[in-house]
């Protein structure tokens, strides 16, 4: 079954797509991810259009989801819990650093959505109602405001003078359009204008507008509007508090102040002249505050987001290091990684700390200050801080050199740049300024941001691949973890150095770390696939092959497993799909030659000696102590493992049994008991615990009295 969507609180846009793209296809269930607006309710209390409510639709009927007017996971309710199906999307919204990753994916900066669709619909030459005519004109009308809002394009308005040959009629659409307000609307506004504040921020006239109300009134959207016409304003921030949420309505006229991206440090989003969020816990006081602090530090400047999104004691850690760093009279910045999820609303596991100048003595430095371990590296002018359960790396800023493709490098010290210039990709050479004169400064030499913004992965330079062909496994592991994409140059230069043997040249420890890297990923079949297209995947070890069921059965798995109180290792449970094709003797030459521990190989080759359990399982007079037995061995993810390997009840229930039940069963008499019984220490005390406890399995005997009856009747015999 396909589902058309579109956001939660629809507007007209949104149905007005919803229906367009049903005509695109046409076997498609058209549904409300959510809510609508009011007006809209009413719309479709009178003209139903055929639209469903999510609760009418189960996701595991789903097989292809299309998305209209939105690409942003929060914002499409249930939906956003769909796995592995192809996403067809439709939007006219900025990129946005956390938007869904479609398979396929036509955005445009019109001022409506249903234009988008409209000039498909145009080139397919499909036919359109009179009615489906005007609703469409209302979308456009709607997020354009009557063609005036400084986001229409010429292509809105070809749209409209198309609907209106094909019968739009102008009349239905100014009757939903509602431009006269309503008294209610008039109030509002009145106490909207009389609470404006107008700030001088960076040489910019910027007002702010706040207001309580206890329900909601009308189109807020639409008295932005008027207020901008009214008093001139070139940048609008409306702060609306309704119970416990405060909604933000901002509009800029201004080409400095990006509204859209203001408001998506703060959960919300938009287009650079119109945006909206929604806040909670927050007074309208701080939250002025925090804007101006925003605006005030403008999109250059992170400093906001640290204080938004890292939690207190890394923070701490932040500013103690921007203080020493001062001291020492060296600069230092948050660089990589760190910075990269920071941007795309995430906050990452490790912390790396660039310095240029001496790192080693930096870090024993601060690592004294805050009374932490430290393990240096002089090797590599590198040292290594935990906090927290957080990994910090402190790096003295440096270049390398390689002396032959996969070699570690040689380093020296370096300038900023060529310490940037020496890392995998564009996006990962951004850094944040910490010293006090222009901390939070976001420093972008090589177009990190706009690569992250495009969801791009980028290599520096043509030799990248060949100085470190490892950077191929992390480029398909960031494909999949983040859902980017190389660009043709860097896609072209991983091909090149696969096919030339690259990989081939990087140390088997190497190799194993960063396949672990891949293996922990949720769906780590996406960069497995990758990789094989790319030629790659049997330069790890020919006769590896891909099996995306057996990943997303273990994914099924999993789930079912996570009702265990039990830690399952997600990379072990991967490594037993991706080796499931392989004999026992090609896996253990595969686990050995990437020397994996001895312990991960003994786990993998238990599961692989073990070729008739599922069949053993499946035996329907099987007793407990046998199913123990069988299990008790094995480690808990190759269990999972086998529950993934098949749909038959009875084995996933015997499975449960064991990992819920068998597994905890224990005795009341212990060795200490048959000693007092005057039992000579020895072979004999096994033996009579081991039959006393598969008794038990077996249920024959169930209490402490029993487990002493047995004891007797066997001391008699």
């Amino acid at each position: 079954m396909d589902v058309i969507t579109t956001h939660t609180n629809a507007d007209f846009d949104a149905i007005a797509s919803i229906v367009a793209a049903a005509k695109l296809y046409p076997s498609a269930k058209k549904v409300l991810s959510g809510s609508c607006e009011a007006v809209v309710k009413n719309f479709l209390f009178q003209n139903p259009q055929g639209i469903l409510k999510s609760k009418q639709i189960s996701l595991k009927d789903i097989k292809r989801l299309i998305l209209v007017d939105t690409r942003e996971k929060r914002r499409i309710g249930k939906f956003s819990q769909v796995k592995d199906i192809p996403i067809y999307i439709y939007d006219h919204h900025p990129n946005q650093p956390d938007d869904i990753s479609g398979n396929r994916v036509i955005t445009k900066e019109y001022g409506a959505t249903i234009t988008i669709l409209l000039e498909i619909l145009r080139k397919k030459r499909i036919e359109i109602t009179k009615e489906e005519a005007s609703l469409f004109c209302l979308g456009i009308y709607e997020d354009t405001g009557s063609l005036t809002f400084p986001t229409t394009r010429k292509e809105d308005i070809s749209s409209v003078l198309w609907l209106l040959k094909k019968g739009a009629d102008l009349s239905f659409v100014s009757s939903y359009l509602n431009t006269a307000p309503s008294k209610d609307e008039i109030i509002l506004l009145s106490k909207l204008l009389a609470s404006t504040r107008v700030y001088k921020i960076n040489n910019i006239d910027i007002a702010f507008s706040f207001l309580k109300i206890d329900k909601y009134i009308g189109d807020l959207a639409i008295l932005a509007h008027r207020m901008m016409d009214i008093e001139g304003f070139s940048c609008l921030f409306i702060l609306i508090k309704k119970e416990e949420h405060i909604h933000i309505i901002a509009r800029s006229r201004i080409k400095d102040i990006d509204v859209g991206a203001i408001l998506s440090d703060f959960g919300g989003g938009g287009h650079p002249e119109a945006g909206s969020a929604t806040i909670k816990e927050r007074s309208i006081l701080e939250l002025k505050r925090m804007l101006i602090s925003r605006i005030r530090r403008n999109k250059r400047n992170l400093l906001f987001l640290i204080e938004a999104k890292v939690p207190s004691f890394l923070r701490d850690f932040i500013d103690e290091a921007s203080k020493l760093a001062d001291e020492m009279k060296v600069s230092c910045y948050i660089i990589g990684g760190f910075v990269r999820d920071l941007i795309m609303g995430k906050v990452s596991k490790s912390l790396d700390i660039l310095i240029v100048g001496d790192g080693i003595l930096f870090a024993k430095k601060l690592s004294e200050r805050l009374s932490l371990d430290c393990i240096f590296h002089p090797k590599f002018k590198t040292a290594q801080i935990l906090k927290n359960g957080i990994k910090i790396d402190i790096a003295t800023s440096r270049s390398e050199v390689y002396r032959h493709p996969g070699a570690l490098p040689l380093v020296k010290e370096a300038s900023l740049k060529k310490d940037l210039k020496r890392r995998d990709f564009t996006m990962n050479t951004l850094g944040i300024f910490l010293n006090k004169r222009g901390k939070g400064n976001l420093i972008d030499v090589y177009g990190g941001c706009d690569d992250i913004k495009n969801k791009r992965i980028k290599i520096l330079h043509k030799k990248s691949f060949i100085d470190d062909p490892t950077r191929i496994l992390r480029a398909v592991r960031f494909e999949s973890r983040l859902g980017f994409k190389m660009d043709r140059e860097t896609e072209k230069e991983a091909f090149e150095a696969i096919k030339n043997g690259c990989l081939s040249q990087i140390s088997k420890p190497r190799i194993r770390n960063e396949l672990w890297l891949i293996l922990s990923d949720e769906r780590p079949q996406k960069a497995f696939l990758r990789l094989s297209k790319l030629g790659g995947l049997n330069f790890i070890h020919q006769g590896l092959r891909v099996n995306k069921n057996g990943f997303l059965r273990a994914r099924e798995a999993l789930l079912q497993a996570s009702i265990l109180e039990d830690e399952i290792d997600i990379s072990l449970l991967h490594l037993l799909v991706l080796v499931d094709s392989l004999t026992k003797e090609e896996a253990e030459k595969f686990l050995f030659r990437l020397r994996f521990s001895s312990k991960i190989r003994r786990d993998v080759l238990r599961i692989k000696e073990d070729k008739e359990i599922l069949l053993f399982l499946k035996n329907k007079s099987l007793k407990n102590s046998a199913i123990y037995e069988r299990l008790n061995k094995m480690p808990l993810e190759g269990l999972v493992f086998i529950m993934s390997k098949t749909r038959s009840i009875i084995i996933k229930k015997r499975v449960f049994l064991f990992l819920i039940v068998l597994r905890k069963t224990s005795l009341y008499l212990t060795g200490d008991y048959l000693k007092k019984r005057g039992i000579k220490p020895g072979p004999i005390y096994k033996k009579i615990l081991r039959e006393l406890f598969y008794l038990k399995l077996d249920g024959k005997i169930k209490t402490k009295d029993d487990e002493v009856k047995f004891l007797d009747k066997f001391l008699k015999s």
